[in-house]
């Protein structure tokens, strides 16, 4: 957001300024790789850093215990992460995490993290010198059948199917 200019307009100063950040990472990590292996993605970020522009944040600022924890979640989706361990590093209660979890992202802390692994994880199948087994124990899977359902749930193929897709536009 610095290179953009864009942290220091007014336009941002009641908006949370890290989903605009993690925007504009995606997009730079787009632009660094040599191929666009993802059809429609650098269309789809652009999309959402316009609508992320457009419209204020529905919710409050995040607390900060918050995002310490969310930027944690998101570097560590292979961790094995169960909801007191998330609750102590937010400093609250289980039950109040959720309530957090629902207010502010909509979800709950559960869900979030199967999100952050499957992104991760349609990431990580660009490389085809993953195999499958090695890329869901590399987003906190210990069982491949079990990613590659989860995955099938949210995308509609498996990810065999989906490195084939990738593989065909590339």
């Amino acid at each position: 957001m610095e290179q953009s200019g864009l942290d220091r307009l007014n336009v941002l100063s009641r908006r949370e300024h890290s989903p605009l950040e993690r925007l504009f990472r995606e997009i730079s990590e787009l632009a660094g790789e040599h191929s666009v292996r993802e059809p429609g993605r650098n269309a789809a970020l652009a999309f959402a850093l316009l609508q992320a522009l457009r419209f204020p944040a529905e919710s409050p600022e995040l607390p900060p215990a918050l995002v310490k924890l969310r930027d944690t979640l998101e570097q560590n989706p292979d961790h094995d992460w169960k909801q007191p361990e998330m609750a102590a590093r937010c400093g609250c209660s289980p039950t109040h995490l959720v309530r957090l979890f629902h207010r502010y992202f909509h979800t709950t802390p559960r869900q979030f993290l199967i999100d952050l692994r499957i992104q991760r994880a349609r990431q990580l199948l660009a490389d085809e010198t993953f195999s499958i087994k090695e890329i869901a124990a590399a987003v906190g899977y210990d069982d491949a059948l079990n990613f590659s359902t989860c995955f099938r749930k949210r995308f509609g193929v498996s990810p065999r199917e989906y490195r084939k897709q990738l593989s065909f536009f590339a």
